[in-house]
């Protein structure tokens, strides 16, 4: 059985310029075939080269504000703003429910940091190798 994972991370920015080491990040996703990683961001082009597992979610401060508002049931509009748009990082356990449709099809989900050069994320020193197993089988 092979099961699925993908991998949520977030980038805003006032004029939408991707921050000179993400080309780094993306090369380092393109060495983990088997997981998917989704980007969430208000740029609308990824550098290229863009690797086949990584996909660019577009979304506004706005659209995640009240996609905030919506799941937490709050009426204040100051809980995401785009002053302070990595103040999102505070709701990094919700992703799973604040994008739901973002990871909906796959049996696992998870956040990281675009400023990493990851690993092999599906090592036994990143994950339980009981998941490894399943992952990767």
């Amino acid at each position: 059985m092979h099961l699925s994972l993908v991998l949520i991370t977030f980038f805003f920015s006032p004029n939408a310029q991707w921050p000179p080491f993400f080309p780094l990040f993306l090369l380092s996703a393109s060495y983990n075939p088997f997981v998917e990683f989704r980007i969430i961001s208000n740029a609308k082009n990824l550098p290229t080269p863009q690797p086949g597992n990584v996909q660019l979610v577009y979304m506004t401060y706005e659209d995640v504000s009240r996609r905030l508002q919506v799941n937490l049931n709050a009426s204040r509009s100051d809980i995401f703003t785009a002053e302070y748009p990595y103040k999102l990082c505070e709701f990094k356990p919700m992703f799973g429910v604040l994008f739901a449709d973002v990871v909906e099809g796959f049996d696992f989900w998870g956040h990281v940091d675009n400023d990493a050069i990851l690993g092999d994320v599906l090592s036994e020193d990143f994950l339980d190798p009981r998941f490894l197993y399943s992952l990767c089988n």
